[in-house]
């Protein structure tokens, strides 16, 4: 799976994407493990209510029994929305240290 950092600048690209009307593609090497579990990740930031177990789910639907391969990619998803958190955290507290300066 991608690093925290990498994840949430492909998220906010993605954001960016589908406020502009457009449609994103999203694809990895093989098109099954990390890119569906981008796609999850992305589900879960659009949508609050979106459950791991739901976006993964969604994807196997859309990508076949085999999207997200490892326990790895099971467990990055499982752990995104504190991941999403601990982010936004970090980063409001980089913004405060800066304008405080």
């Amino acid at each position: 799976p991608p690093t925290t950092g990498q994840l949430m600048k492909i998220l906010e690209e993605l954001k960016i994407i589908l406020n502009n009307k457009k449609k994103p593609i999203i694809h990895c090497y093989g098109g099954l493990g990390r890119s569906c579990v981008v796609a999850a990740c992305f589900l879960m930031a659009l949508d609050s209510e979106m459950t791991p177990e739901k976006a993964i789910e969604k994807m196997k639907e859309l990508r076949g029994p085999r999207a997200v391969q490892t326990v790895k990619q099971f467990n990055y998803i499982n752990e995104f929305r504190q991941t999403l958190a601990d982010f936004q955290e970090e980063n409001i507290e980089v913004k405060e240290r800066s304008l405080s300066r």
